[in-house]
């Protein structure tokens, strides 16, 4: 035995046993220390080990990229310097006016015939045009000078014309956009101008109503007929057009009579005496 054993037997128990439970300690430590250094030396080998291979993965996609890259540049031109050999072939201009190996003499003359028909199509539309002007100014002439006097529908009072008037039967003001003229039931109602009968319209304020139209602006609207015309008639001026039929809704007979202005209501007394 050595000298420190002979010296802690004769120690007391409780003494000696510090002195190993101290010793045990260190000991403990020690392989703790042990052990976390091989801990962070394992995370330090396995960091170094995932750049190493992040490294290689970026440095190997790169290539491939540019090596792709490279293959498709060069297919492109490959395709470019194709297509530009066919075009080549096919855009070789003709001598003079010799013809083309590939024309036939068929299609020289279906391309003629097609070339005279678009000129004669082309005559034509330009006269059509022409006349369809010569025609329109004829009519708006002939409108122009039908229009300034229209003879007056029907003999009586104008007893309310373009101005507001107060309705018995609805007991409302309202604006009268025509000229009401009062006549006895039975008289007859004849055209302001010659035109055609556009419309026939049932109108429950005003009875049956005949819209004739006399050029491409104005038209005439008659209320309160009897009506003897029929639909699409050709009408000369002072026709007579039909009676003058006794409203349910008014107390008085009368003829209300409307001028038309390109789609727009205007004073019947700008037109007639």
């Amino acid at each position: 035995m050595s000298k420190k054993d002979d010296q802690d037997k004769k120690l007391p128990f409780s003494v000696s046993w510090a002195k190993k439970k101290n010793f045990i300690k260190e000991q403990i430590g020690k392989l703790k220390r042990m052990q976390w250094g091989k801990y962070m030396l394992v995370l330090l080998i396995s960091f170094v080990l995932g750049i190493s291979v992040a490294i290689y993965y970026f440095i190997t996609d790169q290539d491939l990229s540019q090596e792709s890259a490279e293959v498709e540049i060069i297919e492109l031109e490959e395709e470019n310097e194709y297509q530009f050999e066919i075009d080549e072939q096919v855009s070789v201009p003709l001598m003079g006016n010799e013809p083309s190996s590939l024309e036939t003499e068929e299609d020289r003359e279906i391309t003629d015939d097609q070339s005279t028909s678009d000129i004669e199509k082309e005559g034509e539309l330009e006269k059509k045009e022409e006349l369809k002007e010569e025609v329109e100014k004829t009519e708006e002439t002939v409108s122009s000078q039908q229009m300034i006097n229209l003879i007056k529908p029907i003999s009586g009072e104008i007893k309310n014309a373009w101005d507001w008037y107060h309705d018995e039967v609805l007991e409302a003001w309202k604006f009268n956009a025509g000229a009401d003229i009062h006549a006895q039931q039975g008289t007859e109602v004849k055209a302001a101008q010659a035109g055609q009968v556009k419309e026939i319209i049932e109108n429950e304020l005003y009875g049956t109503e005949v819209v004739i139209k006399h050029n491409r602006s104005f038209k005439t609207i008659y209320s309160n007929l009897n009506e003897r015309v029929t639909l699409g008639e050709q009408i000369t001026q002072g026709q007579v057009i039909g009676k003058l039929s006794e409203s349910s809704f008014q107390p008085e007979s009368r003829l209300r009579f409307k001028v038309i202005r390109d789609g727009e209501e205007v004073s019947p007394l700008e037109y007639i005496d």
